[in-house]
């Protein structure tokens, strides 16, 4: 769009560029009926998330978590910011087989991964505010040796294990993006869930700010007497 001022014979214009996005693409799975007590799994799919973000390596997914990893080095602070700005995070690692796949995927470079204990001291949590249950230190870590607030793997060598560091050194990062959302709160392509009534559940792919949705809904019968 351009837009034009005129005044005194003389004219200035200027120019917006609108970049119209498509819509993504999620497909819930049809719906379902169950009888009373049964318990069921519903997924979803979309073709949406690219294999390609500027700046990033795509390195796979799990289970509708998308993980990349960053072309350059920075600090976690501005790894964090720059994630973000993307539509992702730093990567939060919830269990072994996590763990292990960002592991294998990174070549076992040093990076930086999404946990930091900046707020208090030795209560450390994720970006994202989900439970820190699943933490796999190397041993005799973390240890604050210099004020060190931030998560890393590979320090130690190529062991897959964590430690911690101070902000003041820049090492490659994992971005993790989730881009499903069920009403549930779930975050993964799939959830199970068990209504004693009919539900209607919803998912939402989100991706680049736009977002689409689908439905499924679980009839649930009565057992027969």
């Amino acid at each position: 769009y351009y837009v034009t001022v005129s005044i005194y014979g003389c004219s200035a214009q200027d120019s917006i560029f609108v970049n119209v996005l498509p819509l993504p693409d999620v497909k819930a799975t049809n719906d379902t009926m169950i009888c009373y007590g049964d318990s069921i799994r519903l997924e979803a799919s979309s073709s949406s998330m690219p294999a390609f973000i500027s700046g990033f390596k795509y390195l796979g997914d799990i289970n509708g978590h998308y993980y990349y990893m960053s072309d350059s080095t920075d600090s976690w602070k501005s790894s964090k910011i720059i994630c973000e700005s993307k539509g992702g995070h730093l990567v939060t690692i919830n269990s072994l087989t996590e763990n292990n796949y960002i592991w294998a995927n990174t070549g076992g470079e040093i990076i930086w991964i999404g946990c930091t204990d900046e707020d208090v001291e030795g209560d450390w949590k994720w970006v994202t505010g989900e439970s820190f249950s699943y933490k796999n230190w190397n041993s005799g870590e973390p240890n604050n040796s210099g004020n060190e607030d931030y998560g890393q793997m590979n320090y130690h060598g190529n062991t897959g294990t964590w430690n911690d560091l101070a902000d003041n050194v820049k090492y490659k990062y994992v971005m993790e993006v989730e881009p499903y959302e069920w009403s549930t709160g779930n975050k993964t392509n799939y959830i199970y869930v068990k209504p004693t009534i009919t539900t209607t559940y919803y998912v939402t792919y989100k991706y680049n700010g736009c977002s689409y949705s689908d439905t499924i809904v679980v009839n649930v019968n009565p057992i027969p007497d």
